[in-house]
């Protein structure tokens, strides 16, 4: 299951991006990739003036996470939640 790290950050991201119905996706990635690059992408997700905003903030992060997904930017990386490198 998600320990209380993953269970923060996920609650985190939920409470910042203002969309508590995607908290069960947003603890999907916080047990699956690295906490650091979440954190980068919730922070530029957060800086962006509302008029760059379409659609929610909270849409625009998943948008970006599953992009660097798609295009396989984590593939062969094995990092653990403290955004270190794994073995």
């Amino acid at each position: 299951m998600y320990n209380p790290i993953e269970i923060q950050l996920a609650n985190e991201i939920a409470e910042r991006l203002n969309d508590p119905n995607s908290v069960t996706q947003y603890l999907k990635y916080a047990k699956q990739y690295p906490h650091k690059v979440l954190r980068e992408k919730l922070e530029y997700v957060c800086s962006l003036p509302d008029r760059k905003i379409t659609n929610s903030r909270g849409a625009y992060f998943i948008f970006l996470v599953e992009t660097q997904l798609r295009d396989n930017k984590w593939r062969g990386f094995n990092y653990r939640n403290d955004g270190r490198p794994g073995h």
